[in-house]
């Protein structure tokens, strides 16, 4: 009884110790490195109610390539989004075409090297001025040669600085005009007083005397 006690116990010691084992060469297998970085840009001053651009540079290290928005079916394109924040919308986001690339046989579209993502937002009409900090997250799948990473989030923040509503109303002005300076008289017709026609007009108007 002692005996069979001990085996079992045995049994699932080593039963436990191969499961840790396998988890941990999983884990291993599914970490996805480090090899996208993203940094945010956003214009100098934006408007309460008026959307505005969000730049967002994305450097992929070689030799990896990330998939492309839109990307091949079956994989999960890269995507931009704004994190949680009170006062702001996010719009439409602009991606870049991407390139062909051969992977186990698939043609994918993917993004290698530097990418620039633009990102409409819109900060709300009742915002008071001042500086917000935005949150915003690349959403992407990365791949090498040899094998697709699961996908993951690169973080980063930007700062935007809300302005007066008055001051994104850059319109033309219209030209001035000096009030002391006044403006000749006109005739009926349009013709300007005290002007007087060409000696020639004059002559070929005068009536003609025997």
């Amino acid at each position: 009884m002692k005996r069979q006690f001990l085996r079992t116990m045995g049994l699932l010691a080593l039963a436990l110790l191969a499961s840790t084992t396998l988890t941990s060469g999983a884990n291993a297998q599914l970490n996805t490195p480090k090899f996208l970085k993203a940094t945010a840009l956003a214009p100098k001053t934006v408007a309460p109610g008026k959307p505005f651009d969000l730049t967002i540079s994305v450097l992929v290290d070689k030799p990896y390539h990330v998939q492309a928005n839109p990307a091949t079916e079956g994989y999960i394109a890269t995507e931009v989004k704004l994190g949680a924040v009170k006062g702001f919308t996010a719009g439409k986001a602009v991606y870049p075409k991407g390139m062909e690339a051969m992977f186990s046989g698939d043609k994918l579209s993917v993004y290698e090297g530097a990418v620039k993502i633009h990102l409409s937002v819109t900060p709300d009409k009742s915002l008071m001025p001042g500086k917000f900090t935005l949150p915003l997250l690349v959403h992407y799948q990365g791949c090498n040669e040899k094998a697709c990473f699961p996908p993951t989030d690169a973080k980063m923040e930007v700062v935007v600085v809300v302005g007066k509503a008055t001051q994104a109303h850059n319109s033309p002005t219209s030209p001035k005009t000096t009030a002391n300076t006044p403006m000749p008289p006109i005739r009926k017709g349009g013709k300007k007083s005290g002007a007087r026609k060409p000696p020639l007009v004059q002559s070929i108007l005068a009536p003609i005397r025997n």
